[in-house]
C-alpha cells in the first residue's frame, strides 16, 4: 500500500502530518478527529430537516415579507388630531404594529403636481404603523390634492 495512511482493522492509522479537511495532523493518535466529532450537532427526536421550528408569529411576520401596500391620502378624509394637526387613518388588515416598514412617496409624472406633492409631504409630521392600520399626521392647511404612498414590509 502506498499513500499516506493505512488501514488495519478498521483504525485508521497516519504515516505523516496530513491535512484531513478540518483535522490536521497525526490522524493515527485520533486527538483532531475526537476535537471535530465533539463538535458534531446531534438529531433532535421528532425534528427532521424540514421541521417548521418558528413560532406562529415569526411564520406570519416571514410569509408578509416583502408585502406591499400603494394606497391614497385623500383630501376629504383627514380628521382634526390636534390645533393645526390632521390625521388620516388607512385601514390595511394585515400590517401590524411590530412590522419593519419602509415608506415611499409615489410622485405624480407631472412634473407641476410632483413639486406640489412634494411640499405637501415635507409637511408631513409622521406615519405610525398601527395594528390593522396606518396613521399619518399632517401639520398646516388640509392637501388639496391626494397623496400616495406605498408601503413595504
Amino acid at each position: 500500500m502506498s499513500g499516506d495512511c493505512n488501514i488495519y482493522g478498521g483504525f485508521v492509522v497516519g504515516t505523516s502530518n496530513t491535512n484531513w479537511g478540518d483535522i490536521q495532523g497525526q490522524i493515527s493518535n485520533q486527538n483532531d478527529l475526537i476535537v471535530e466529532l465533539n463538535k458534531k450537532i446531534d438529531k433532535t427526536d421528532g425534528k427532521v430537516l424540514s421541521s417548521n421550528d418558528f413560532t406562529d408569529d415569526e411564520q406570519d411576520k416571514l410569509s408578509r415579507l416583502n408585502t406591499i401596500f400603494t394606497f391614497s391620502l385623500s383630501p376629504d378624509k383627514w380628521e382634526l388630531f390636534n390645533e393645526n394637526i390632521y390625521s388620516q387613518t388607512t385601514i390595511l388588515e394585515t400590517i401590524k404594529s411590530t412590522d419593519s416598514v419602509v415608506a415611499d412617496i409615489v410622485l405624480s409624472p407631472d412634473t407641476e403636481l410632483s413639486e406640489q406633492e412634494i411640499e405637501l409631504w415635507s409637511k408631513v409630521l409622521k406615519i405610525t404603523i398601527n395594528d390593522g392600520s396606518i396613521t399619518t399626521y399632517f401639520k398646516g392647511e388640509i392637501p388639496n390634492i391626494s397623496l400616495n404612498i406605498k408601503i413595504k414590509i
